[in-house]
C-alpha cells in the first residue's frame, strides 16, 4: 500500500531533515571507543551490514527497517548509544511497528523513510575511515542493485583524499575554533592583568573588549 511506497523512497538530492553530517563522525568515534574489543568489532560489522544493505538495495523496504526488540540487533548494536546515533545519522528514525500489538508496537522500529544515497555513501566512508584507524577491517562500498549511485565513482576516485579526510576536516575545524577561543581568552586575561590600577568603568572596558572581539570574528 501507500506506506510501503513511502518507505521505499530513494533520493539522490542533498539530505533534508537528517541530523548534521558531523553526527556520523562523532558517532563513529564513539563506536571505536566501545571498551570490549569483540563488542566493538561486532558493532562495527553490524552497522556496516545495515548501512550497506540499504546502499545495495535502496528500494527494498525490508532493508530499511529493524525491530528494536530483535535480540541480535540489541546485543550487537541497540545497546550501544553511539551505534544507534550513527544509524540515526544515516536516516533511520523511530517508527511504530505495524506487526506488533498496542503499546508494544509504539516506536518499535528503526526505519528509514527516505534513503538519501549521498548520506549513506558518506556514512560508509566515515565508518570505514574510523574502522581503519582503529585497526578494524572495513568492507568496500557495495554496488547498488539499481546500478546507479552517482556518488560511488566520485567516492572511489577520491577515496584516499576527500572522503578519508572529511572527518579530519571536521576535526581540524573544531580544533581551530577551540584554539581561537583560547587565544581570545588569553588576550582578554592579559588585558585585565596589564590594565592600569586606576578604577576602570567595567562597562566601557568590556564593551571595548567585546567590540574588538567582534571585529576579529
Amino acid at each position: 500500500g501507500c506506506s510501503s511506497k513511502k518507505m521505499a523512497e530513494v533520493s539522490y538530492n542533498i539530505p533534508e531533515g537528517l541530523p548534521d553530517a558531523t553526527t556520523l563522525y562523532v558517532a563513529a568515534q564513539g563506536i571505536m571507543a566501545i571498551a570490549e574489543a569483540s563488542e566493538r568489532e561486532e558493532a562495527v560489522q553490524t552497522v556496516f551490514k545495515l548501512v550497506d544493505a540499504v546502499l545495495s538495495f535502496p528500494e527494498d523496504p525490508k532493508k530499511r527497517r529493524v525491530k528494536k526488540s530483535n535480540e541480535v540487533f540489541n546485543r550487537k548494536v541497540g545497546r550501544h548509544p553511539s551505534a544507534v546515533d550513527f544509524l540515526r545519522g544515516c536516516g533511520f528514525v523511530d517508527s511504530d511497528d505495524p506487526e506488533a500489538v498496542g503499546e508494544e508496537g509504539r516506536n518499535g522500529l528503526l526505519s528509514m523513510p527516505v534513503a538519501f544515497v549521498s548520506r549513506l555513501t558518506d556514512a560508509h566512508h566515515v565508518l570505514a575511515s574510523a574502522a581503519k584507524e582503529a585497526g578494524l577491517a572495513a568492507p568496500p562500498l557495495p554496488r547498488s542493485s539499481t546500478g546507479f549511485n552517482p556518488f560511488q565513482s566520485s567516492c572511489q576516485a577520491t577515496d584516499t583524499t576527500r572522503q578519508a579526510k572529511a572527518p579530519e576536516a571536521w576535526k581540524s575545524e573544531a580544533d581551530r575554533l577551540r584554539d581561537e577561543v583560547k587565544k581570545r581568552e588569553r588576550e582578554l586575561q592579559e588585558k585585565v592583568e596589564t590594565a592600569p590600577a586606576v578604577p576602570l568603568c567595567p562597562t566601557v572596558f568590556w564593551l571595548s573588549a567585546g567590540r574588538r572581539l567582534e571585529g576579529g570574528i
